[in-house]
């Protein structure tokens, strides 16, 4: 089988170290907006079914519904009438990263603002030292925004990051 995928505003990466899947030979224009694949129903099914199988990368700044091009074609290997293709779409929401903002120290604690979409999970972090992210919050937002505290700043300076979590 012949699978390609398309997107307008991103890339698109197959794994090529799934077990059972898809291997390096097998993709052509890995990591564009146009990749294709070739493999058994099995290796195909076995790259798409993984959690990091497909990864879908937008455009920096895009936040819409980015729509996916799916093809498929048999090559002639399945059934009477010679090759046959099948076209779906599949759309993608892309959101916004969350943000930080409004830092302040309010009664000994340090406090600042995680910006997002609400009732998405995020999970904040802090270093020292730009090399070890340590956990400090999971946060549920009920709203666009929600204040999160660190109880225990360090003297100097500390840097915070927020990503999508699991609820």
């Amino acid at each position: 089988l012949t699978l390609t995928l398309a997107v307008q505003a991103g890339t698109l990466t197959l794994s090529e170290t799934v077990g059972g899947g898809l291997a390096a030979g097998d993709i052509t224009d890995n990591g564009t907006a146009s990749v294709t694949a070739t493999g058994t129903l099995a290796e195909l099914n076995a790259t798409l079914g993984d959690a990091a199988g497909l990864i879908y990368r937008s455009t920096l700044g895009f936040i819409a519904e980015e729509v996916m091009q799916v093809s498929v074609n048999d090559n002639g290997n399945t059934g009477p009438g010679g090759a046959m293709m099948d076209q779906e779409s599949v759309t993608i929401t892309v959101h916004p990263q969350p943000s930080l903002s409004d830092f302040a120290f309010v009664d000994g604690d340090f406090q600042l603002t995680l910006n997002g979409i609400s009732g998405q999970t995020y999970d904040v972090f802090y270093t020292d030292d730009l090399e070890t992210w340590i956990f400090l919050e999971k946060v549920t937002l009920a709203g666009a925004s929600a204040v999160v505290t660190d109880g225990d700043p360090a003297e100097g300076f500390r840097f915070y990051r927020a990503e999508e979590g699991t609820p």
